[in-house]
Order: C-alpha cells, then sequence, then structure tokens
C-alpha cells in the first residue's frame, strides 16, 4: 500500500500564501501606499474613505516618498491633524483646520514646513509653535477653596468656558480653559 500524505487542516505555509496584501475593497477607501498610514477618528466608518482620499490627494506624489504617519481627528466642528513625514520637518506638525479645508490646510502646512519659515497666525488656521501648559488658579464657587486648572494652551488661542468637577467639594461648576482643550476635554483640576 503506497503511503499516504497527512491531510492538511489550517492555513497554507506562507511561502504559499502570496506575502503581497490584497487591495482594499473601493468602498473602503483608496488604495494606499505601503509607507503611508493614515488614522481617521471623530468620524462614522462610511466617511473614513471620503478623509483618506482628501488626504492622499494633498499628498500628491510625496505620498510615495517615505514612511508618513497621519492623524485626522474631528473635534468640534475642525479638524486635529498631525504629521509625521519623511522630512525631520515634516515630524510631529500638528494643526488645526477647518472641515471644508482639510486638503488644503495639509498642502500648506507640507509646503510650510518644507520651506522652513514659519506660519503666520493671522494668514492660516495653522498653529506655528507647540503649546504650553497653562497652569490657571481659582477658586471653587461652592467650598471656596483654591483649585489648580491645569491644560495646554496654544498661542493666540482663545479661551471659553469648560465644564469643571472641583477635586474637594466634587460639584461642577465653569472655567475658562483654551479652546483646543475645551473641545476635547483635555484638562484637569488638581487641589491647589
Amino acid at each position: 500500500m503506497p503511503p499516504t500524505q497527512p491531510r492538511f487542516h489550517g492555513r497554507a505555509p506562507l511561502s504559499a500564501r502570496s506575502a503581497v496584501p490584497l487591495p482594499r475593497p473601493s468602498s473602503a477607501g483608496p488604495i494606499l501606499p505601503r509607507a503611508l498610514k493614515i488614522m481617521v477618528a471623530g468620524v462614522d466608518k462610511d466617511a473614513r474613505g471620503a478623509i483618506e482620499a482628501t488626504v492622499l490627494q494633498a499628498l500628491g506624489p510625496r505620498a510615495a516618498s517615505g514612511p508618513w504617519s497621519i492623524s485626522v481627528v474631528s473635534l468640534a466642528g475642525k479638524w486635529s491633524v498631525t504629521l509625521d513625514g519623511p522630512d525631520d520637518r515634516l515630524r510631529g506638525v500638528s494643526f488645526m483646520a477647518d472641515s471644508s479645508r482639510l486638503g488644503e490646510a495639509i498642502r500648506e502646512a507640507i509646503q510650510v514646513e518644507q520651506a522652513g519659515t514659519t506660519r503666520a497666525s493671522s494668514t492660516s488656521d495653522l498653529w506655528a509653535r507647540a503649546p504650553t501648559e497653562a497652569r490657571d488658579r481659582h477658586v471653587c464657587e461652592h467650598c471656596g477653596k483654591d483649585v489648580l486648572v491645569v491644560y495646554e494652551l496654544r498661542p493666540d488661542e482663545k479661551k471659553e468656558l469648560a465644564p469643571l468637577a472641583c477635586p474637594h467639594c466634587w460639584k461642577i461648576w465653569h472655567v475658562e480653559v483654551g479652546v483646543w482643550a475645551a473641545a476635547g476635554r483635555e484638562y484637569r483640576a488638581e487641589k491647589a
């Protein structure tokens, strides 16, 4: 009787599988270059493909120039964008863009960073300098104890009222924090 081969259970060996990833269906968004990673948050999954396409179009031929990691987050009707590109000047570039100007804002940020010039806040909604940590001292309107409110504040950023729980009495009241911190609820209260 001739020897029989054992039955194979499971996946094919790696050598038999294709090393090239299959393209995603067009409904999921554009096919992205391998070195381009785009994270989209704050929108439903049906809108992600359109956002990825906008980012890819804004990058143009630069998308294949090296590794890119791009974060696009919808916050309070605006886009919070962080770029990490192949060039040192394009690492950790963060800015806010109006909801209708995402592609334009990405193109502007890349051009400005590659040129090595500073951005003027009056001509663009991009923020040139890194945020600083603000530590505002307040007095709770309920218990009268000192409270320290900590948040990131960008240069020339406006402030708005945001709800805050007192760390002493836990009652809610409102204090002014930067618009960025208020939109993302990225602020905290400490006992002073």
